[in-house]
């Protein structure tokens, strides 16, 4: 009876922090470590909650210049700055010509 009391406990505590619901998940996965505290299932969970998530990296955008861009007009349209435009793209000036391709960070 403890060993289905316990894997109840843990189905549920995966189910709940599917939902999203990572107190209630907690709860439901200490309730289980009390029935059985050598259930490594139940541990694992708790683990799984608290474990630190990957930010994903954002992707840089690729611009064309067109004729009249400057760094600056480029840097404010896409929330940047010229020095990092600069740096992204291994420039020393601040000259760039129409169809160069600019990283912009």
């Amino acid at each position: 009876m403890t060993e289905k009391l316990y894997a109840a406990r843990v189905n549920y505590g995966y189910r709940l922090a599917e939902l999203g619901d990572t107190a209630a998940a907690a709860q439901q996965f200490e309730q289980a470590l009390a029935i059985f505290p050598q259930g490594t299932e139940a541990e694992a969970g708790l683990q799984s909650l608290f474990a630190p998530t990957a930010t994903p990296t954002p992707e840089a955008t690729i611009y064309v210049v067109q004729r009249g861009d400057t760094l600056f007009s480029i840097a404010r349209r896409f929330g940047s700055t010229v020095e990092a435009v600069k740096s992204a793209n291994g420039l020393v000036g601040n000259n760039i010509t129409p169809g160069q391709q600019l990283i912009i960070p």
